[in-house]
């Protein structure tokens, strides 16, 4: 059947090497590149240490392996694991819980208002951080 197909299409034996050879030394410069690629943090994490496992859990946290992958360091380092990935959210509701006691005494704090704002637009959160510009606008309309 190849020697058929080598007639009608008049490719040469040589034209089908050629072709082969082209093609495994592009596959084989591909994967040298991308094996040179790799982030140093997964080496990190081959090595160990809970700290290295949740800087990898932050790198993939919006792909769709992260839970397995949580689940799977969860079985390893325990619970503290989650606090570790969590812990910049966590410090950011902090402040914001912080700042918003301070401004149960001061609401016309100009300064605790933007503050406010900016860490809301941090967390994601653009509904509440648009309601803390209005107030800091409606004290100072040149901020």
């Amino acid at each position: 059947m190849l020697k058929k197909l080598l007639k009608t299409h008049k490719i040469s034996a040589f034209q089908i090497k050629a072709f082969f050879f082209f093609f495994m030394t592009i596959f084989l410069i591909f994967n040298i590149a991308s094996s040179q690629i790799i982030s140093p943090t997964y080496y990190n994490l081959i090595e160990g240490g809970r700290k290295n496992a949740a800087a990898y859990l932050k790198k993939i946290r919006g792909l769709p392996v992260f839970e397995n992958e949580l689940e799977r360091h969860k079985k390893i380092y325990g619970e503290s694991i989650i606090k570790d990935v969590y812990e910049e959210e966590n410090a950011v509701e902090q402040k914001i819980k912080n700042f918003e006691r301070i401004l149960d005494k001061n609401a016309y704090s100009r300064d605790i208002l933007y503050s406010l704002y900016l860490l809301n637009v941090e967390k994601g959160d653009e509904k509440s951080a648009a309601e803390y510009l209005d107030r800091v606008r409606q004290i100072d309309p040149i901020f």
